[in-house]
């Protein structure tokens, strides 16, 4: 899986089956100070033309206030730095 933007040690990382989102976040070494912990994107590969892709707020899963999402092979976050 591939974790990129906002993440200390953004990188492609080997994880294993039954890992979340907040797993692979504290594997590429947690949020930078900028990042939009609200506004991650999670890309599922698809067997259409395009991935299936949500936008998910990975700040309400770390304080546990949202469900956690299992993550699948192939699947690629992308945590984008906040605009301040």
């Amino acid at each position: 899986m591939n974790v990129l933007g906002a993440v200390n040690r953004p990188s492609k990382y080997m994880i294993a089956k039954g890992s979340t989102v907040v797993d692979a976040i504290a594997v590429a070494g947690d949020f930078t100070p900028y990042a939009a912990q609200s506004k991650v994107k999670l890309i599922h590969k698809s067997a259409g033309p395009k991935p299936d892709t949500a936008v998910i707020d990975a700040r309400s899963m770390i304080n546990g206030s949202q469900k956690a999402i299992v993550l699948r092979d192939g699947d690629t976050l992308y945590v984008p730095q906040s605009i301040y």
